[in-house]
């Protein structure tokens, strides 16, 4: 039997994650973390879809601190989209995941999902550019395993999508749009 004390404190609190462009087409990846207790490592990974990551790096933990510890990570190239999350590990091995942000060359586009969580059954997307206007792109919202459970060609910045057959759960919006693949996730209640 699992036991969980709401009183124990998380091994790792990371309070920030974003990517900062530098110059000559460089970005990197900086984090905080407000608290650590045996920290080992950070591990970085990528994707191209926001769903298969792979490991690109590492980074040393600073163990243990009660204080604000700012780590980077100098990034290889970057696709024209891409998603990053971090793996921390403890000194025993367990590990977390954090949250997943996304890089694009395009800073034109992104895409809202709302409600989040989604507690009526619609969903509403808005993308912040009108870029669909004259174009098509493909829009599906896909399980943490990977399984599509609706796709449709959209032509407008804005729709709704009904989502009352889709059981409670963590699930993605994936939006194609000339070859670049966005992806953003929202919660099923």
């Amino acid at each position: 039997m699992m036991q969980f004390n709401a009183s124990s404190p998380l091994p790792v609190n990371i309070i920030s994650f974003k990517i900062n462009k530098l110059e000559d087409n460089q970005s990197e990846l900086v984090w905080e973390t407000s608290s650590e207790i045996n920290n080992d490592r950070f591990e970085v990974e990528s994707s191209h879809d926001g769903i298969s990551f792979v490991k690109i790096g590492t980074v040393k933990g600073f163990g243990n601190s009660n204080s604000v510890i700012e780590y980077r990570f100098i990034l290889p190239t970057v696709n024209n989209h891409s998603y990053f999350r971090l793996k921390q590990i403890d000194k025993d091995s367990t590990f977390s995941y954090s949250n997943i942000i996304n890089f694009s060359k395009n800073e034109d586009l992104h895409i809202s999902i709302y409600p989040n969580p989604d507690v009526y059954n619609t969903l509403y997307y808005e993308l912040s550019s009108n870029i669909l206007q004259s174009d098509y792109a493909n829009i599906s919202v896909i399980d943490i395993n990977g399984i599509s459970h609706y796709s449709s060609n959209i032509t407008l910045s804005t729709g709704e999508i009904d989502v009352s057959h889709l059981p409670s759960g963590m699930y993605f919006i994936k939006l194609i749009l000339d070859e670049e693949v966005y992806i953003s996730k929202f919660n099923k209640m």
